[in-house]
């Protein structure tokens, strides 16, 4: 007679397509967005610290969204020490697609 056991404290095994580049466990739909804390503003390039505190520069795209506690706004609009959420293109890090800022609100919307 054959006993099989289960481990119940196993954790569940995350697959290779569901993690982002870099191995890291976050889902991949997500390895293309971070958030941060605006440092600069320079007509289209935008300049930012990570929560992990190092500093990114993005090119914001043309046809990007760029919105500021929900509302429509520019790039140039977004001031030092606001709290941003980037999402880049996922071949092109540098180039920003959207950018949430939010300052009157604690915490961003739900994507």
């Amino acid at each position: 007679m054959t006993t099989h056991t289960t481990d119940h404290n196993k954790k569940p095994e995350v697959k290779p397509e569901a993690m982002a580049a870099g191995g890291s466990s976050k889902p991949a739909a997500c390895a293309n967005t971070h958030e941060g804390k605006v440092t600069s503003v320079e007509g289209n390039k935008l300049h930012s610290t990570c929560q992990e505190g190092k500093s990114h520069s993005h090119t914001v795209a043309s046809d990007a969204k760029v919105t500021s506690d929900g509302a429509a706004c520019k790039t140039e609009d977004l001031k030092p020490g606001a709290k941003i959420r980037v999402t880049t293109k996922p071949e092109d890090k540098h180039t920003a697609t959207k950018v949430e800022s939010i300052q009157k609100h604690t915490e961003f919307a739900k994507a």
